[in-house]
């Protein structure tokens, strides 16, 4: 159900709509042909994914940070070496 919402909610979703219904209004019309209506269709479509597709990329996004750890000299004064830690966190700037 939420899907649902989300998509009646979605700008991108009526814009698709509505280029449908003025595709096939044109098509009906008699403005263009069923194959510039069905290519026109098909390109809507296509946009639409590729949109949706851009927008759910930047969802679940991990952000890697990198830093340097020091570690403690031991008791016969060697000297300290330091490795790098990566540590993977869920990114929430949304």
């Amino acid at each position: 159900m939420d899907k649902l919402k989300a998509l009646l909610q979605s700008r991108k979703f009526w814009a698709l709509i509505l280029a449908m219904v003025g595709i096939w209004a044109s098509y009906f019309s008699g403005a263009i042909t069923a194959p510039e209506a069905i290519n026109a269709s098909v390109a809507a479509l296509a946009g639409y994914m590729i949109g949706t597709g851009i927008e759910a990329s930047g969802q679940g996004v991990v952000v890697t940070t990198t830093k340097t750890v020091e570690s403690p000299p031991t008791s016969s004064g060697a000297v300290t070496t330091s490795k790098t830690v990566t540590e993977k966190t869920p990114d929430t700037s949304k």
